[in-house]
């Protein structure tokens, strides 16, 4: 027929019994049915699926669908065509409906989706391939990701350290996507992937591959690659991150994904230090996390908003308004926390120029805070119960650490407001905000007794429980000033140098227990911040009150060691910046430990002009990993009080004399700044 002869029938070829007759009969069956079914889906207009419930029970898997768009005039035959293709090729896959009218693989079953057919890394309704050039992008991107050993390393070490600290995805959503993605890497099915979910995959492992490089554990690295390797791998998930915004098309389909991605990249995780600190492109991702949180509507979800009005993407799972709601709040409350720093931060040092990056303000969140909700509570694959109220605070849970940070920055806001503002700094107001801190740090400390902690939870524990003794060492400066001439103000000076020892002690805590700097790119700057404050209150203590001072003296000293004995972080970045903070650090303390041996000053005027002569006096420090001193002329362009922001204006303009024609007093409130 056509041309074709018939093969020859052999003599020795048996007749089908009647089992194989039957056999290949429900295979037609099956055939027939897989037709029928899907050609029901499709709409007489195209390739559009019909939203029935049944479309909905399992997540339709994107297979062989390579035709391209007809013209309107032969679409209902060309779809129809299509579709009858597409049942071929899910049976060649040995996928047949189940009895429940479901979709079952028999040669596999398809464990990486739920039977809601949530999460997916697929876009599930667009059954169209996409343009050449978004199909060669999808490759471009897919081949900068190297194999499946070396991202289950750094997906887990992004888990286990900044995703444990940060929390902008869900682990066990992730995973589940990630599963899908390794089954699909290699086959043509990977042009149906959504690039917004690549975006995400690749800024999870550029972050830890960052950490990688600045990491001293040799046998971590080489599980990974030598340092040459990782470099070159790290420029070029930068080049495929570029190409999935292109791909993703994040202008015109904006998604929760792309926001998680730019969120991860510029995380505060390392002193706002976010993978492209060093040029403009993180303030633009900044930028743009934060226009896709206001475009996606996150930051206006309140509890007026009824479900059916909440947003649709492919990161939430259709009707679980639950988790949408509890997701949308931690990524915008994490927005929100970026721009309280920055304005308690302009707010301490008195500057009013215009910022060089857009921020979310609190005027612009009605989203009520995150809950501390496990992440299992919210979603996972057993769905039987379904958590409607929170933990209580003692309940450790993956987002407890993110809520004392908005606590944190939250007060610091507060309280650096009511600082500039002195009329408002009343003691009815200074003793109820010290109630609220003492709460939440109490619900901080109340974690480590309920829970065995890691070691990095640990050192996140203690680094917040510094913050809140922060925040109530600068709420009670200005009354504790008071308190050695007016006894009214007795509370303050005892709440003050308790702050100030906690702090310290939290410091020698983790000092000793050397678990400072085990954990990749945590921002230990912060406890010698805190320690610089509350040496300096301790030093005033001591002048002002003479039988305090040689207590003092020997608590400052165990503050000296501490200093002496830092190390340097593993990050050739943070060093310089480091080594300035700590060694000046360290030259602060042993300066106020000797001015308190032989004539220190005894009211608060001289106290004010010894600090001020102490911030203007030059002198050649050695940083604490060097036997070589620092230069006298690269000592004086960063000077302590400057780099601690003591004193309104820059650290030359005080060289200069120009801080002490203008305001010879020190700015003790933002002395007394930091996280």
């Amino acid at each position: 027929m056509d041309g074709l002869t018939p093969a020859p029938t052999s003599q020795a070829q048996i007749p089908a019994g009647g089992t194989e007759v039957d056999a290949l009969r429900s295979r037609m069956e099956q055939l027939e049915n897989h037709i029928v079914r899907l050609v029901d889906l499709v709409d007489t207009s195209g390739l559009v699926l019909k939203t029935s419930p049944a479309v909905h029970t399992t997540y339709p898997t994107p297979f062989s669908n390579h035709a391209s768009a007809s013209s309107s005039s032969n679409t209902p035959k060309t779809s129809t065509l299509d579709m009858t293709f597409l049942a071929l090729d899910d049976l060649s896959r040995g996928y047949s409906p189940s009895a429940s009218g479901t979709h079952r693989n028999e040669s596999a079953l398809r464990s990486d989706i739920s039977h809601q057919g949530w999460p997916s890394i697929f876009l599930s309704n667009n059954l169209v391939p996409p343009s050449p050039r978004t199909t060669q992008a999808m490759f471009d991107i897919a081949s900068a990701i190297p194999q499946q050993e070396i991202i289950t390393i750094l997906v887990d070490y992004h888990l286990s350290n900044f995703g444990m600290f940060w929390h902008f995805m869900q682990r066990n959503v992730f995973e589940a996507e990630l599963a899908q993605f390794h089954q699909v890497r290699l086959a043509p099915n990977l042009i149906f992937v959504d690039p917004a979910w690549l975006a995400l995959l690749i800024a999870v492992l550029r972050v830890s591959l960052q950490a990688l490089i600045e990491d001293t554990d040799p046998a971590l690295v080489l599980l990974v690659g030598d340092k040459p390797t990782l470099r070159k791998m790290d420029t070029s998930f930068a080049d495929a991150f570029e190409t999935a915004i292109f791909a993703a098309r994040i202008f015109h389909k904006p998604q929760v994904r792309m926001l998680q991605a730019l969120m991860i990249l510029t995380s505060p995780q390392q002193l706002c230090r976010c993978v492209e600190a060093s040029s403009d492109r993180g303030a633009l991702w900044h930028d743009m996390a934060i226009s896709l949180c206001k475009h996606l509507r996150l930051n206006t979800l309140d509890h007026n908003v009824p479900d059916d009005d909440l947003p649709t993407d492919p990161a939430f799972p259709p009707q679980l308004p639950h988790f949408t709601r509890e997701w949308a709040s931690r990524l915008t409350h994490s927005l929100l926390f970026v721009g309280q720093i920055a304005e308690a931060i302009e707010t301490d040092r008195r500057e009013s120029g215009v910022s060089r990056s857009i921020r979310l303000t609190a005027s612009e969140v009605s989203t009520p805070p995150p809950r501390n909700f496990r992440d299992e509570e919210l979603w996972s694959r057993d769905m039987s119960t379904s958590r409607t109220e929170p933990h209580p605070s003692f309940v450790l849970t993956e987002v407890s650490w993110q809520i004392h940070a908005f606590q944190v920055a939250h007060y610091w806001k507060i309280i650096s407001d009511h600082i500039r503002d002195p009329s408002t700094m009343t003691m009815e107001v200074v003793r109820s905000i010290d109630t609220q801190l003492r709460q939440g740090d109490y619900e901080l400390l109340s974690l480590r007794s309920s829970h065995q902690l890691s070691t990095f939870q640990d050192l996140i524990l203690e680094s917040f429980h510094g913050s809140y003794q922060q925040r109530v060492l600068r709420l009670h400066r200005n009354f504790f000033m008071r308190s050695y001439s007016d006894p009214t103000y007795d509370f303050s000076q005892s709440a003050a140098l308790s702050a100030a020892r906690a702090i310290i002690k939290g410091h020698k805590d983790v000092s000793e227990r050397q678990i400072m700097f085990m954990a990749p790119g945590f921002p230990t700057l912060a406890f010698y911040s805190h320690h610089i404050s509350a040496a300096v209150l301790l030093f005033i203590h001591a002048c002002l009150k003479p039988s305090a001072r040689q207590g003092i003296e020997r608590e400052l000293q165990v503050s000296m060691e501490l200093f002496q004995q830092a190390q340097p972080p593993h990050s050739e970045d943070e060093r310089p910046f480091w080594d300035t903070s700590v060694g000046r650090g360290r030259l602060f303390i042993e300066a106020m430990l000797k001015t308190l041996s032989s004539n220190p000053p005894t009211d608060i005027p001289s106290i004010e002009s010894y600090m001020l002569n102490l911030n203007l006096r030059g002198a050649n420090a050695p940083v604490p990993h060097s036997d070589a001193p620092i230069p006298s002329d690269d000592l004086q362009q960063v000077s302590l009080p400057a780099l601690f922001n003591m004193f309104d204006g820059s650290a030359q303009d005080a060289q200069n004399g120009d801080v002490v024609s203008q305001d010879p007093a020190l700015d003790w409130d933002s002395l007394f700044m930091g996280f």
